[in-house]
């Protein structure tokens, strides 16, 4: 599942393996709503804006829904294509709140792989304002729904994704140009089955990256050259989440 916090740490949102997704009041202890109460076939996988008190989340298979908790309104923000069983890998906010980022992938894909690569995993960037898709790239697939992140630096000029080449057993960061959508680099490849998330630092020098299965190690890397940093060893299964402290001092795993 996920968690996340409002900006003001006054409430907890959490989506569990099942697709479902709690709210909660942290000074209060207590449960507030359910928002989406219906099992789905995919885990539930969430995100507040870091300066509004705004929500997206997985609310039922194939879209995201946007929750405004001032004006108490609701709307889609993404629904993914009618083809494939779809799922949400991952999805986060820009650091200034203007943009949608989500990880996606189809279920169904490994049944053709070589003829609709259309339903391949691939990263939307979507305005908040307008739920309008900004840009869509398509990226290797991974041959399970767990696996495949996506960030923004914090100009919103960079798109770092995984690519999770499950085939292969395969995985690496790339770092796109977002006006022009050329590549400006790629890692060298890594021994896993993907890579399970990303967290990029507040001055956005630096990105950290997680993967599972057999390599549950943290790396570190130069978000400008795309150059490997540090390896950071203690975990002994998958890193499912990483998360900068607001001063970028600390890295939480």
């Amino acid at each position: 599942g996920d968690v996340s916090f409002s900006p003001d740490g006054t409430r907890l949102a959490v989506a569990w393996w099942d697709g479902h997704v709690d709210l909660w009041d942290v000074p209060g202890r207590r449960f507030l709503r359910a928002l989406t109460d219906r099992e789905q076939p995919q885990r539930g996988r969430l995100a507040f804006s870091p300066v509004r008190n705004l929500l997206a989340a997985t609310s039922e298979s194939k879209v995201v829904t946007l929750y405004d908790f001032d004006s108490g309104r609701e709307s889609v923000l993404w629904r993914a294509p009618d083809q494939g069983g779809w799922s949400v890998r991952d999805l986060a906010f820009s650091q200034d709140g203007s943009r949608v980022v989500i990880y996606a992938g189809s279920a169904s894909f490994w049944l053709n792989v070589k003829t609709t690569p259309e339903l391949g995993d691939a990263v939307w960037v979507v305005n908040v304002s307008s739920s309008k898709i900004e840009s869509r790239h398509p990226t290797v697939w991974s041959d399970t729904r767990f696996h495949g992140a996506a960030r923004l630096s914090p100009d919103n000029r960079r798109l770092y994704l995984a690519r999770s080449d499950g085939l292969n057993y395969r995985y690496s960061i790339q770092c796109l140009d977002l006006a022009t959508g050329q590549e400006l680099w790629q890692t060298e490849r890594q021994r896993d089955r993907g890579l399970t998330t990303l967290a990029i630092s507040p001055d956005g020098r630096v990105l950290a990256s997680g993967s599972g299965f057999e390599d549950p190690t943290i790396r570190v890397w130069e978000t400008a050259t795309g150059r490997f940093l540090v390896r950071l060893d203690g975990h002994t299964g998958w890193v499912h989440k990483l998360v900068f402290t607001k001063d970028g001092r600390r890295l939480i795993s």
